[in-house]
């Protein structure tokens, strides 16, 4: 209901603006309904606090076979090889970066997390 009444209120921004999604089957419908409703929005944006999964992967392909025409950024990763993974699948995109920020609790919960600056550094590559 949010989406729809920003997009009739906003319709010069809906080129501007990224639906943000995650991986669960729940989120992928979720997805399908915006992007049904408002298929002016451009971006997708797949992101959970970990990307190292299978899963993930997979919903990235298969949110590329929905949406060839959509520009889909996805993450989080710190690694090269995780880029190009998720490049392969269908991401335009990849965000880098797993536990630096200041509010982040991924790295104290999980005790997974890598500096922001070395993982901007590994993955460019």
């Amino acid at each position: 209901k949010q989406w729809m009444e920003f997009a009739a209120s906003n319709p010069d921004a809906l080129e501007h603006v990224a639906v943000s999604s995650g991986s669960s089957d729940r989120d992928m419908d979720k997805l399908k309904e915006i992007i049904t409703g408002i298929p002016a929005v451009q971006f997708i944006c797949l992101d959970v606090a970990n990307g190292y999964s299978e899963h993930f992967v997979e919903f990235v392909k298969r949110v590329r076979t929905l949406y060839p025409s959509k520009t889909i950024i996805a993450g989080n990763v710190v690694t090269g090889e995780m880029v190009e993974e998720l490049i392969l699948a269908g991401a335009d995109l990849v965000k880098v970066g797993i536990g630096p920020g200041s509010v982040c609790t991924t790295r104290k919960k999980t005790g997974v997390g890598y500096p922001q600056l070395s993982a901007v550094l590994e993955c460019a590559d």
